[in-house]
């Protein structure tokens, strides 16, 4: 965890990234890699109208499960450095990512639970199909 390398990028597609990122420079084009880059999120509203800064994963691990991606040059409007309260909460927010997706694989199931679970699913069937034949009122 180098706090050197967490940088803010604006993005030409309008995203706003927080990253780990090293500059890579290819037959004269410089290009950045991301690692576990995260989507900074603005939201409005709460006590006193403030904005509020969130993130989210800027791909998520469903899609990508190794999140390191590369940018040419050309696609990022700017790079700038960040304040070291938005390097603790990138890093405490990745660490949250990780643990969740850490729990999810580690969640399993019994024969048991399984055969329960195909209960409970064939009965919410026949609640649909009920509901189609009574034109949505159930009863």
């Amino acid at each position: 965890m180098n706090h050197d390398n967490v940088k803010f990028l604006r993005l030409t597609t309008g995203d706003d990234v927080i990253s780990e990122i090293v500059e890579i420079e290819e037959s004269g084009i410089l290009q950045y890699q991301l690692i576990n880059p995260l989507k900074v999120l603005y939201l409005t509203g709460g006590k006193n109208g403030y904005i509020q800064v969130a993130f989210a994963p800027w791909v998520f691990n469903r899609i990508c499960k190794k999140q390191e991606f590369t940018l040419k040059e050309n696609n990022v409007i700017m790079v700038s450095d960040v304040t070291e309260s938005m390097i603790e909460y990138y890093f405490e927010t990745i660490d949250q990512f990780d643990d969740a997706q850490k729990e999810k694989e580690s969640v399993k199931f019994t024969e048991e639970e399984y055969e329960g679970a195909e209960e409970e699913l064939e009965a919410l069937r026949e609640m649909i199909e009920q509901l189609k034949q009574n034109k949505g009122t159930f009863h």
